[in-house]
């Protein structure tokens, strides 16, 4: 067997990190209130690439990280990225859409990289290996398979993630148990909460292969049934907090912004056309990041199946109908994201659970709660829309816009203590808050026996174990 260092030197490919959205959030927050704002664009790397003509004031992003190893040119980088010889190519391991309204709202969707697509001039292949023949290869993959316009291009590599965590200083994060990863190097020994710097957030976010050890067995348990996805969700929520935790050092201590902005644009790539006004555009998208806001960027994943294999490879899919809702969101610049339940337009409508998109807050006191129950309701088929605090509130409550009863009532099927409630403000998302009174989910009947979005996981189940980015 190969040594330990040996495995995180060679950083095979599919344990590679691309998270392109932090830089998104990041870099902008702090050019944003940088005076040399054109100065720091004409030093950012530019590619041509022929994009769809954005909308007046709105625009959809493609935020992609490439594991690429060009930018190694020393031994140390070597010895924990690996090569560019040793791992030819480059794949887009993760790929994020943001779409941004000209009213201000925003929706962050995450594209699982194992999505089985149409890839034009190639043939069917998984979307991440678009990447392979070139940014452009990959933008006219998501316009021509998934139907959606992109009309600006971000891109991030590895050593730009960490040169912004650690810029930065840390970020916390809540393990409820021990957690491993020998392929990332993710090495957490005891339960607790800790401060992650730069490689240990790297070793955090490109964990595909995590485990953590159950308390009562005393066994190591694989946390995620599906790998990519479950990176995806742990990316989204460390994304949220390091974008609150980026603001918050610029604004208290703006001496950082340029470290933290020169820790960016030597591996930054943006598209040719990418001006000031799109930067401005995504300050007004993010500057208000905030975990504990539901009403702010809203994240979700475009709901995904397995299905058979392809030569060999395990696969992903579209699933129906909540992947041409949320497709349809990112085609739409004319209005706030629709309303992805049935119930919107018609209150006696019968909801099903991929047509609902839940955000879940926790208002308990309990560290991980609302992380934890989540996890559990996108394994009974519900889309996710992200997690968050809320102040101490006694009793649960499901939160729910007037038409969107039948949505909330399936929600309720899964903790009928919870009092339904209307709000206005929600958008398109049924929004669980999770009370001082919450002890636990419960699966109806109906639902026991019906489909999820994936596999069910071992028990007792892992997910409880899930870490938490956020104050702990």
């Amino acid at each position: 067997m190969p040594p330990r260092r040996a495995l995180g030197a060679g950083l095979v490919r599919r344990y590679a990190f691309a998270l392109g959205v932090v830089v998104a959030v990041v870099v902008v927050g702090i050019v944003g209130v940088n005076l040399l704002i054109s100065q720091k664009l004409a030093s950012v790397s530019k590619v041509n690439l022929q994009l769809s003509t954005p909308p007046s004031g709105g625009a959809n992003y493609l935020l992609v990280g490439s594991d690429s190893r060009a930018f190694v040119d020393n031994s140390t980088e070597q010895q924990q990225f690996g090569s560019a010889q040793s791992n030819g190519g480059q794949h887009s391991d993760t790929i994020m859409v943001l779409h941004a309204e000209p009213n201000g709202s925003s929706l962050l969707v995450s594209v699982p990289r194992d999505l089985w697509v149409s890839i034009p001039g190639e043939g069917m292949s998984k979307i991440t290996s678009a990447f392979n023949y070139g940014p452009q290869k990959l933008v006219d993959t998501i316009q021509t398979d998934l139907g959606v316009p992109i009309n600006h291009y971000v891109e991030v590599n590895f050593l730009t993630f960490q040169k912004i965590v650690d810029a930065i200083g840390s970020v916390p994060v809540y393990f409820p148990a021990p957690t491993r990863d020998s392929f990332s190097d993710l090495n957490i020994p005891l339960p607790g909460c800790y401060q992650l710097n730069g490689a240990q957030a790297l070793a955090y976010v490109r964990s595909r292969d995590t485990q953590v050890l159950d308390p009562t067995t005393r066994t190591w348990k694989t946390l995620d049934a599906v790998p990519d996805i479950g990176r995806i969700g742990r990316q989204q929520a460390f994304v949220r907090e390091l974008a609150s935790v980026a603001m918050n050092t610029v604004l208290s201590d703006p001496l950082k912004a340029n470290s933290l902005v020169d820790s960016v644009t030597s591996n930054l790539t943006l598209d040719n056309g990418f001006s000031n006004s799109n930067l401005f555009a995504l300050v007004d998208a993010f500057r208000k990041v905030d975990p504990s806001a539901p009403s702010q960027v809203q994240s979700t994943t475009l709901p995904w199946q397995t299905g058979p294999n392809q030569g060999g490879q395990e696969v992903l899919y579209l699933k129906q109908p909540g992947a041409s809702q949320v497709l349809a969101e990112l085609r739409d610049f004319n209005t706030a994201p629709a309303a992805s339940t049935p119930g919107a337009t018609n209150p006696g409508a019968t909801a099903n659970a991929s047509s609902v998109r839940v955000r879940v807050l926790n208002a308990s006191g309990v560290s991980g709660a609302a992380a934890r129950t989540l996890a559990t309701l996108e394994q009974h088929g519900f889309v996710g829309a992200g997690t968050g605090n809320a102040p101490l509130l006694a009793s649960s409550e499901i939160r729910y816009t007037s038409g969107a009863g039948a949505s909330a009532s399936l929600v309720a099927g899964y903790l009928p203590s919870a009092s339904l409630v209307t709000d206005s403000t929600v958008g398109s998302n049924v929004v669980l808050v999770l009370g001082r009174n919450f002890s636990g989910l419960t699966t109806p009947t109906s639902a026991a026996s019906s489909s999820t979005t994936a596999p069910a996981s071992p028990t007792p189940q892992p997910g409880s174990l899930a870490p938490v980015p956020g104050p702990c």
